[in-house]
């Protein structure tokens, strides 16, 4: 089975353009579903990945990263950037992955030494995105860095 198509002048590599469409795809659920479901006493609440202080403004990068990386596929002057684009992607998702833990495993970032046993820190639905970014985006970046 052919994996690598035609189109007009370039030869795009299906499997390549499938990963980096589905990591895009994460990307973007990482940041619309709640990574932390946090439950106070007068009620629950949700935090994104945009909520956080540390990655409010990078949050951004995530999305743009990995449809850039999309784009280097059918742009030739941005393939020779490929690896760079990768490395931006992972990086932002592991430090998300990095801040995501240390809210949810410590007691100081949640406040609950304030507050005391009347909240409660879980994990959301956009957890698995995130951690699934993490891990494609490290493949997709072994395999750019081998190529």
């Amino acid at each position: 089975m052919n994996r690598v198509r035609r189109f007009d002048d370039k030869q795009i590599d299906m499997g390549t353009l499938a990963l980096r469409s589905a990591l895009a795809f994460l990307s973007v659920l990482a940041i619309v579903l709640p990574i932390l479901n946090v439950v106070f006493a007068d009620g629950p609440q949700a935090l994104r990945l945009g909520d956080f202080r540390l990655l409010a403004m990078a949050a951004y990068l995530l999305p743009l990263a990995y449809f850039a990386g999309v784009a280097a596929i059918f742009v030739d002057r941005m393939r020779s950037h490929a690896l760079f684009i990768d490395l931006t992607g992972v990086i932002v998702a592991a430090v998300a992955v990095l801040r995501t833990s240390y809210v949810l495993f410590s007691d100081k970032a949640t406040g609950s030494e304030l507050i005391g046993e009347f909240v409660s820190v879980s994990l959301g639905s956009g957890g698995v995105p995130l951690l699934l970014l993490l891990l494609g985006g490290s493949w997709l970046l072994q395999k750019t860095w081998l190529d």
